[in-house]
């Protein structure tokens, strides 16, 4: 799942996180080629895509990591937590337990990124209406709580999948250009590229 084209000004290091079966691997797999597997297998360790995008009007390319939710890849996805500028929590509307769990993914990730990374509340599912288990309220007022931005998705139907990535991107790109003293250096961190860097 990758995109080809190094014409960018900017890189971002973006993860995909949350339970096993919330639908991660499709969310991806939507917004980097608008597919969607029905016979999607759970990821084992890290899958992982890219995607350009403009915004404010630098070519920014996000290398977006799909990681496992299984408790026993957890040291292993963990490890890719440093150096992300941006992370979607990811649950499944129909399983309440996976919305409970989002708290522990929420910390676990805060507790191992960058303190300017942009975090986005994702419930995915959306067009499994009659099984519902997750209210849109009671999703809503935990984003609120912790001051994160929140979204009902569908990789199915595709409904806001490109809204929440390109709003999480949005942010990050903000908090980018509001840290005018962390200029990254290489690697995916977030760094700019061509002929020009941010300017304050």
């Amino acid at each position: 799942m990758f995109e080809d084209d190094e014409n960018y000004d900017m890189i971002f290091k973006i993860l995909v996180i949350g339970d096993t079966g919330v639908g991660k691997s499709n969310l991806l797999l939507r917004y980097v080629k608008n597919e969607f597997a029905g016979d999607m297998r759970s990821t084992v360790g890290v899958e992982f895509g890219t995607k350009m995008m403009k915004i404010d009007g630098y070519e920014v390319k996000a290398q977006i990591w799909d990681t496992a939710g299984q408790e026993r890849y957890r040291a292993i996805t963990s490890a890719y937590y440093k150096g992300a500028k941006g992370v979607l929590i990811v649950y499944d509307i129909t399983r309440k337990n996976t919305f409970d769990n989002v708290d522990k993914w929420l910390n676990d990730f805060k507790m191992k990124c960058d303190e300017d990374a942009a975090i986005i509340i994702v419930g995915n599912k959306s067009d499994l209406i009659q099984e519902r288990e997750v209210s849109k309220e009671e999703a809503t007022l935990k984003a609120q709580i912790n001051h994160l931005a929140f979204f009902e998705t569908s990789a199915k139907e595709n409904e806001n999948v490109h809204s929440a990535f390109f709003s999480l991107m949005q942010q990050v790109v903000k908090n980018y250009k509001n840290n005018e003293d962390d200029r990254f250096n290489g690697g995916v961190k977030g760094k700019t590229k061509r002929k020009k860097k941010l300017h304050s």
